[in-house]
């Protein structure tokens, strides 16, 4: 029986790099849930008020999901990768003058971006991790990066709990939010550090799978199909299900 590597060596460089952006994202979008509980506290946001936090994040989402795919199928894998990682080190930078501001309306705003930033770093590195090798190992590929994904879901709240909530309150507004400032203006100097060497790394051309018969589809044929437009209806329901949970259940921890 034919041995099939997960991914040839050439690629591999690459491949460590991409799997690394699952957990990247997955980081991101789990310290939300630590932001909204933060921000209930310092900023005096209702309930209500604070899921604005994960409207933000998943509204990006919905505004970027399809011309972060069209950017890379122009401009290819890396340069939609440096784009995300840029708009991922903007929002993250923006934190600081939110900060400094105290206002919720900036904050969200800091989190759009970079939302924008995650939406294209999602949309490229599934079919770039899925072109890394052999057609045939496609989906392991994907599946193995993906479980990288969860373990930043795990790792982002650690870092929030850890650097903000862990905090005692001290009815400064300003102080309260040192530790927001400086945790986000860290996450921002990695990520751009990562972009830069990213810059710098050599990638082999891929080869991509061809569509059946040669020709690409548009977004309007894929409406044809009954099956897709369930799928997509399923894929809202399910993430406003768990963006809904993981914003509110904070409340219930004791954080």
């Amino acid at each position: 029986m034919e041995h099939i590597p997960l991914t040839d060596r050439k690629y591999l460089p690459t491949f460590i790099f991409v799997t690394s952006l699952f957990m990247l994202w997955g980081i991101a979008i789990s310290m939300g849930d630590v932001l909204n509980r933060h921000f209930q506290k310092v900023l005096h946001v209702s309930l209500s008020e604070s899921g604005l936090v994960q409207f933000s994040i998943f509204g990006a989402y919905a505004v970027m999901g399809i011309p972060a795919g069209l950017f890379m199928k122009r401009y290819g894998y890396k340069n939609g990768v440096l784009l995300g990682l840029l708009l991922y080190a903007i929002g993250a930078f923006l934190f600081i003058p939110a900060a400094g501001a105290e206002s919720f309306g900036f904050f969200r705003l800091a989190l759009f971006i970079l939302a924008c930033g995650l939406s294209t770093l999602e949309a490229v590195a599934h079919p770039f991790s899925a072109a890394l090798g052999d057609e045939r190992k496609s989906e392991q590929r994907i599946n193995f990066s993906q479980t990288f994904n969860a373990l930043g879901a795990i790792i982002g709240p650690l870092l929030g709990s850890y650097f903000i909530l862990r905090h005692t309150l001290t009815g400064n507004t300003q102080t309260d939010l040192v530790s927001v400032k400086l945790l986000y203006a860290a996450i921002g100097a990695v990520v751009l550090t990562i972009a830069i060497a990213f810059y710098f790394l050599r990638v082999p051309a891929v080869q991509e799978s061809k569509p059946a018969g040669g020709k690409e589809r548009s977004y309007r044929e894929l409406f044809k199909y009954s099956h897709f437009r369930w799928a997509v209806a399923a894929q809202f329901f399910n993430v406003a299900a768990q963006g809904g949970t993981w914003a509110y259940f904070i409340n219930y921890s004791g954080a």
